[in-house]
């Protein structure tokens, strides 16, 4: 069922920009402040100039033959672009001088740095000017507190010791940002370090994002604000569900992420809570997770007490060409279509209908880049045209997981997925072939999955708290 606010409002709009923020934290690198003391010894401009004017004069020009006017310009030019395309090992923007509040309560100056993506703890701190042993120091104690290390984003404020000057050298204190839950407060006592953890409280609130398909399903996801990672687990959740009918212009797509927040306003977003997509033709499709036996899975509300057998789509676009003889658009003759043709926006996730082994993934020439999965009982499954492939031959892929991205590689007119289905080395029609049954629920599993999603369809679209 639809939300009640059907449509953005500002603290939506709110929501909107605080997930796409979350989704793609900024990937910094640490750089060693310069000191004051490296500050006054720089050479003045005047200097700088002499020594540039005396290498041309010296150098330049008796080697290249010039006269001394020609040879400077030759040697500024050759400085403005080795300026230009040289680029420091650290991003010299990777920092910033925040207060920092030492042990005895005054403020003083100190630098924030982030972990980035390839980036180790010891690397950034040693990018920073930290001494060697306050890196083994500070290593050790936040791996004992942390053991699977610190996560890209996470956020380093160090202090100088103030005998040092600007210089950092042997730190006076520092805050580690671990998660947005847990902070590792670092001091100095009798000339060793003490790492301590500090819990902080967090609160959920879940984000509702609700909007209607304009184009594709995936682009209007992305145009209501959702981050690319999560629109995909949407397409992905929802894939195996669209048994009948697809994807059109005006359905309406509903979801809630899960979120959470401190009191500063800080914000971590999770995963997916909530999938719904409300079609034009009166099909309805809600979901919601459950934990049965140990395994958390997607659950269709409308059937989740009863059994249906459907064929996974491997993505949620429209059957532009179904399987059987007919005209085709390049060649320009009739030929049998040996599959199904899904429109889909370039770079959509293609699924595994089916759990199975890579049997091949690759090029594979009028089918462009394909790959095929053998998935048991002689049956087996191709996906065409792709712009990039996922997975390598021999890997075990599970259903719906992702094993390549829409293109229109080969004979394509156009981005789209071609699937095809054989059976004992013949293609069949994909649409004759059931692959798997709902996972259902009884009983107090029931109940409890029920009362669940009618809280989750309680949360208004925008910002709002819910009870886990």
């Amino acid at each position: 069922m639809a939300p009640a606010a059907a449509r953005k409002t500002k603290s939506q709009s709110a929501a909107f920009a605080s997930l796409r923020d979350v989704a793609r934290p900024p990937v910094k690198r640490a750089h060693r402040p310069i000191s004051a003391a490296n500050d006054a010894s720089a050479p003045s401009l005047k200097e700088n100039l002499e020594r540039f004017l005396e290498r041309a004069r010296t150098r330049i020009s008796p080697k290249l033959g010039l006269p001394i006017g020609c040879a400077a310009v030759y040697a500024l030019v050759s400085c403005v672009i080795l300026a230009t395309a040289y680029k420091p090992a650290v991003d010299v923007a990777a920092s910033e001088s925040v207060p920092m509040t030492t042990p005895s309560g005054s403020v003083t100056r100190g630098i924030r740095v982030t972990i980035g993506y390839n980036d180790t703890l010891r690397g950034v701190l040693a990018s920073a000017g930290v001494s060697l042993r306050d890196i083994d120091e500070i290593s050790r104690q936040v791996q004992a507190i942390v053991p699977a290390g610190l996560a890209p984003g996470a956020t380093i404020d160090l202090s100088p010791n103030p005998r040092q000057g600007a210089a950092l050298g042997n730190i006076a204190n520092a805050t580690i940002r671990a998660r947005l839950d847990l902070a590792i407060d670092i001091s100095r006592s009798n000339g060793h370090l003490t790492a301590t953890p500090r819990d902080i409280d967090v609160y959920q609130t879940p984000v509702r994002v609700y909007g209607h398909v304009t184009s594709d399903l995936f682009s209007s996801l992305e145009a209501a604000g959702v981050p690319a990672i999560i629109a995909q687990d949407y397409i992905k959740v929802l894939a195996p569900h669209l048994s009948a009918g697809s994807v059109k212009r005006g359905d309406a797509f509903d979801l809630v992420i899960d979120q959470h927040r401190t009191a500063k306003g800080e914000v971590s977003t999770g995963k997916l809570m909530y999938v719904g997509l409300y079609q034009t033709n009166g099909s309805d499709l809600e979901l919601s997770q459950w934990t049965k036996d140990g395994q958390l899975k997607w659950y269709e509300a409308g059937r989740v007490g009863s059994s249906s057998d459907t064929l996974q789509r491997p993505v949620p676009g429209d059957v532009t060409s179904s399987y059987g003889e007919r005209f085709h658009p390049i060649l320009g003759y009739n030929r049998m279509h040996r599959g199904v043709d899904f429109h889909a926006a370039p770079g959509t996730p293609i699924l595994a209908v089916q759990t199975g082994w890579v049997e091949r993934a690759g090029w594979a020439g009028a089918f462009g880049k394909q790959v095929a999965l053998q998935h048991g009982a002689n049956f087996e499954t191709t996906y065409s045209h792709m712009s990039a492939v996922a997975v390598r031959p021999g890997e075990l892929v599970q259903q719906g997981q992702v094993v390549g991205y829409v293109g229109a590689t080969g004979l394509a007119t156009g981005a789209h997925l071609h699937f095809e289905v054989h059976h004992n080395g013949e293609a069949i029609n994909p649409a004759s072939v059931p692959f798997h049954t709902r996972p259902q629920l009884a009983g107090a599993d029931l109940a409890g999955y029920q009362k669940r999603l009618h809280a989750l369809l309680a949360v208004p679209v925008g910002l709002t708290n819910i009870k886990g």
